[in-house]
């Protein structure tokens, strides 16, 4: 009965468009979805505007007690069009954040 009650909440439509990154990387069995979205939150700027995983993968070549999960992440500046460079720049300081704190061995493709 809540549910009927609530009032659905609207937002404007974006004015300027997204750029979406992927990542992928390998990490150990006990990282945690939570930990690798937190070290995303804090490493990247206010422009992150989505985190979505997108695949998990365990076993093969991966190795013992070890997965690979892949994000894909979108970037919106709110005032105007981000370059390339500039999300490229974003989705490395990522990279490295994951690299340093979770020991994450980032896959390039």
């Amino acid at each position: 009965t809540r549910q009927a009650l609530a009032v659905p909440s609207f937002h404007d439509i974006p004015a300027y468009p997204s750029v979406a990154r992927d990542v992928a990387m390998i990490v150990g069995d006990d990282v945690r979805h939570e930990d690798i979205e937190q070290v995303i939150r804090a490493s990247a700027p206010a422009e992150l505007e989505s985190i979505q995983i997108f695949d998990i993968f365990k076993g093969g070549s991966i190795g013992p007690g070890r997965r690979s999960v892949a994000y894909s992440l979108t970037y919106r500046s709110r005032v105007r069009t981000l370059t390339d460079d500039e999300a490229n720049g974003y989705h490395e300081a990522v990279k490295g954040a994951l690299r340093a704190t979770l020991r994450a061995e980032i896959r390039e493709s």
